[in-house]
């Protein structure tokens, strides 16, 4: 059952937000440990940064049975057994002194983390009204690139005291916090509201047909954040710039991509989903075409800036686009978790076309590659999402007849006009 927006908010920010940012905060703090944890139980760097990737490893193969989870329990214990899980395989990892079992819980927490953010993202879908779930989710977005932001900061003052496995401590609280909120907050779905009509939606071609359109357009998008993450940090060193002054201009370049969550989210709510995710893809587009360009400290603090903005323009645009093409009842979920998977394999595969570029001597190449993905990826937007998504009301037509009729009669996002 779908609640208006002002009896939602109490509940959301301490049953959904606050358990969000808990948990990405922990994943945050232990993210630039698991390598020196790896290297003090006796494995060598190459295999401490396969263990390291066996987090998101962990996140890409539970997507599809987080969803049959979250169908078949619900969502609100979807994320309590999530962050039990996180609890053990967290524990475990802090105080194993084994590399296959610290690699295993790794992987696990990988696991856990898929199904916390399977399950509130499908949980926003079902509660949240159509014209303000944009808005939701994108600050659901926001909070998982705050807690992020956040966890190494903290991470690093206990490190700083406690030693390297001490940020495992920090995760282990984080969850168990999250766990808290999720489980002694009201339900939203719980409280009596007027519910909202449920917003149009065509889907021709069925399942598969959304999938190979709109899918493949989450992919790329998906290609193009993990090509930012990736191609940064290597442009630097390419650069030869120092550990400290990379980890300044990227920590500025991730608080741009912070600050434009919620607008992003007022934007797709008030004008449709194109008037976001063409604009952040075709400055992601301009900036990579930029950045092997860059030869000294400022060109390249503002290449990442631009990056930042970009792609925080783009905030919770995939999830948005995800649930509103979800089926009703519990199929959502299990949507909701293949619609994950190809943000996932996007994501591994953007950064993989870094480190090919990388090893055959070819990364401007590979950059300038990202720069065309990103246009791909905003061509596809435009030619797929208003084959699926309703229309959102103009904001001066709220509350009026001609408002009423418009939304009811047209079916298409109107596409931002070409420049």
């Amino acid at each position: 059952m779908s609640v208006t927006a002002p009896r939602l908010v109490r509940p959301l920010i301490l049953g959904t937000y606050v358990p969000a940012l808990l948990f990405d905060l922990g994943i945050g703090a232990v993210l630039p440990v698991i390598v020196t944890r790896s290297l003090e139980l006796g494995t060598s760097l190459v295999v401490a940064g396969l263990i390291t990737a066996l987090l998101g490893f962990g996140k890409l193969v539970a997507n599809i049975p987080a969803g049959w989870l979250a169908a078949r329990i619900g969502d609100r214990r979807a994320m309590l057994i999530a962050t039990m899980i996180a609890l053990a395989a967290l524990a475990v990892a802090w105080l194993v002194d084994e590399v296959v079992v610290f690699a295993v819980a790794i992987a696990v927490t990988g696991a856990a983390w898929a199904v916390f953010n399977l399950a509130r993202h499908s949980f926003l879908t079902d509660v949240v009204p159509f014209e303000r779930r944009a808005r939701a989710l994108s600050t659901l977005a926001g909070v998982h690139r705050i807690g992020l932001f956040l966890g190494p900061v903290v991470g690093a003052v206990v490190v700083a005291i406690f030693g390297a496995s001490a940020s495992f401590a920090v995760a282990i609280a984080a969850a168990a916090a999250a766990y808290f909120f999720v489980q002694f907050t009201p339900d939203p779905e719980a409280v009596p509201a007027p519910s909202t009509p449920p917003a149009p939606r065509v889907v021709p071609g069925g399942r598969g047909r959304v999938f190979a359109t709109l899918g493949t357009s989450v992919l790329l998008i998906g290609a193009v954040r993990g090509i930012r993450t990736t191609v940064l940090p290597v442009w630097a060193a390419h650069l030869g710039f120092d550990a400290t002054t990379t980890s300044v201009i990227f920590a500025v370049s991730n608080l741009l991509d912070m600050l434009l969550f919620y607008p992003s989210g007022m934007v797709m709510d008030r004008l449709g989903r194109l008037w976001v995710g063409i604009p952040s893809m075709l400055v992601m587009a301009a900036a990579f075409g930029l950045l092997p360009l860059t030869s000294d400290f400022w060109s390249f603090a503002a290449v990442a800036a631009l990056l930042g903005v970009g792609n925080g323009l783009g905030s919770g645009i995939v999830m948005t686009l995800g649930s509103d093409v979800a089926p009703p009842g519990p199929a959502r979920a299990r949507h909701l978790g293949l619609w994950r998977v190809f943000q996932d394999v996007g994501d591994t595969g953007g950064p993989a076309l870094i480190s090919a570029g990388v090893a055959v001597g070819m990364l401007s190449a590979s950059v300038w590659i990202g720069a065309g993905i990103s246009v791909i990826a905003a061509t596809m937007l435009w030619r797929w999402v208003p084959d699926y998504v309703p229309v959102a009301a103009r904001p001066h037509d709220h509350g009026t007849r001609r408002g009423a009729r418009r939304r009811r009669s047209r079916r298409t996002v109107r596409r931002p006009p070409v420049a």
